[in-house]
């Protein structure tokens, strides 16, 4: 096994941020500075004609996934949301806070975007936004979780298909479509629970890590005693020889 470092003068100094293979076979990359780099046919050896710069957006690329119809997404920290067409890069959709309206995210930027199925996509731009590429629209889901600065920064779902939002203050479970929300912090033993922006993934043994501003965070979903929950009680009437008693 050898490593090779490529310093080409196709990413112009840049650093790179993301990597992906899309389901054609093509390698793409994305930089601080919101180039987006593709290798044909993933000819890594091919120095002089496999990469091109396919664009050159404004700011930064913030996460980069194909989905299975295959169309590259890529995130931008301020100017939303772009579909491309893996076969020849050219822009397919775009979705940002000025979009037309059902069709906007929450925010300038989009940290994150997660294939929930094959016609939902989850965005994380501000909160939780989601994409159902059969209409092309967009809706929101309100987490309730702490100030209204708080920014949703990852997406995961576990080997039990449920969702983990990790936010810069935070981070919850959710039940997609029932929208219930179990919340923890300090009080469940996180010593750290301000999350960094895409340093998430799930390990082949279905624990997730989670990187924060001054460690990581890893756990088992499976291993989480959460509490029983009794129904509340509550008295409707008395009965005294199947008669009902008056309250007063």
């Amino acid at each position: 096994n050898k490593a090779t470092e490529l310093k080409l003068s196709v990413f112009e100094n840049k650093t790179v941020r993301q990597v992906i293979e899309d389901s054609i076979g093509n390698m793409w990359m994305g930089t601080q500075y919101g180039f987006v780099i593709k290798c044909t046919n993933s000819n890594w050896h091919d120095t002089v004609n496999a990469f091109k710069i396919m664009h050159r957006f404004k700011g930064r690329i913030t996460k980069m996934v194909t989905d299975k119809k295959g169309f590259v997404w890529v995130c931008t920290d301020r100017y939303g949301l772009y579909k491309l067409n893996a076969a020849d890069g050219s822009i397919a959709d775009h979705y940002d806070e000025e979009s037309p309206a059902g069709r906007r995210l929450q925010t300038a930027g989009a940290n994150d975007v997660f294939q929930y199925n094959d016609s939902i996509l989850l965005i994380a731009s501000k909160g939780l936004n989601v994409l159902n590429t059969n209409t092309n629209k967009i809706s929101f889901i309100n987490t309730n979780y702490g100030k209204e600065s708080n920014s949703l920064h990852s997406i995961l779902r576990d080997k039990q298909g449920y969702l983990w939002l990790a936010f810069y203050d935070g981070i919850c479970r959710m039940e997609l479509g029932k929208n219930i929300f179990l919340y923890f912090g300090s009080e469940d033993g996180i010593s750290n629970k301000h999350f960094q922006l895409n340093a998430s993934t799930v390990l082949d043994d279905g624990r997730i890590l989670l990187g924060t501003t001054t460690d990581f965070l890893v756990f088992d979903p499976l291993k989480i005693n959460l509490p029983k929950i009794s129904a509340p009680v509550i008295i409707s009437g008395f009965l005294l020889a199947d008669k009902n008693l008056q309250v007063d």
